[in-house]
């Protein structure tokens, strides 16, 4: 038995037409883990991503300090997001509502 590549995954969720809302989930999600890992102390509602369009991931925060602190690590959360999705986001996106 021979085993899947994410290649193969993602052909044939492209096929069905949900690569793209797949992997924007999968960019949600490795974000929520690089939130957790970094800041520990966050509140889920302190800050939420909510969508990735064109390479940018949205996030909505209400905490000016804890979106200028992601502004400034906006390289690193890039990077960690292609290492564990595979997807290119270019950079965030910040709004307070």
């Amino acid at each position: 038995m021979q085993a899947i590549s994410k290649q193969d995954i993602l052909k044939r969720l492209n096929q069905a037409g949900v690569a793209n809302t797949v992997q924007a989930a999968m960019v949600v999600e490795a974000f929520q883990l690089y939130l957790a890992s970094e800041f520990p102390d966050i509140n889920a509602n302190d800050c939420t991503p909510l969508f990735v369009q064109g390479g940018v991931l949205v996030v909505r925060s209400t905490h000016p300090e804890l979106m200028h602190c992601l502004r400034d690590r906006q390289t690193d959360i890039c990077e960690y997001v292609l290492k564990t999705t595979g997807k290119i986001i270019t950079r965030l996106q910040f709004r307070t509502s």
